[in-house]
């Protein structure tokens, strides 16, 4: 008996071993918004979730949003394609924010550290391969917090243009006094 039970045992602990539940993947999207969405519907979402705030140069646009995490969205588009090149959103840092962590976005053991640490610069980068029309992306989260992040951002890599000028988001909003 004793010699059945302890083989149940380990049959079994050999089974949930093999039985994992499946790694959540990166999310493709902030606020419903994605890379592979055209112009018009990134406008008609911008509307659902906010307010249009200002154009900005080069393909620009920067959005308030009405969310609980963040404040504004800015979003670049392609000169000639019908997609965005990115999307940042910007952090609300008030009181009843609902703070975003660097690991909410995806395990930091898998991304890059692209900013130095030292000088509370913390810049995580992962680079996303492209599936089911979704185009390769690079996911970037920044902060100078060590915990909390300030933006989440969705850059497409190449296929569009490549000036890195047109590619940086406009400074971050400043709070409202």
């Amino acid at each position: 008996m004793r010699t059945l039970a302890a083989t149940a045992t380990l049959l079994l602990a050999l089974t949930s071993s093999f039985v994992t539940a499946a790694e959540p993947e990166v999310r493709r999207e902030i606020l419903g918004i994605r890379l592979d969405m055209t112009k018009e519907e990134v406008e008609k979402r911008l509307k659902e979730i906010g307010k249009f705030v200002r154009d900005e140069r080069k393909q620009q646009q920067v959005w308030e949003a009405k969310d609980k995490s963040f404040s504004h969205i800015i979003v670049g588009s392609e000169k000639a394609g019908p997609g965005l090149r990115y999307v940042t959103a910007v952090a609300r840092e008030d009181k009843d924010a609902e703070r975003i962590r660097y690991s909410d976005v995806e395990k930091l053991e898998a991304a890059r550290q692209a900013g130095d640490p030292k000088i509370k610069n913390f810049n995580y980068e992962w680079t996303l391969p492209p599936v089911k029309g979704h185009p390769e992306m690079l996911v970037i989260a920044r902060g100078r917090d060590a915990e909390f992040l300030s933006t989440v951002s969705l850059k497409r890599i190449g296929g569009g243009e490549e000036d890195d000028d047109e590619d940086k988001p406009a400074a971050p909003v400043p709070p409202k006094p």
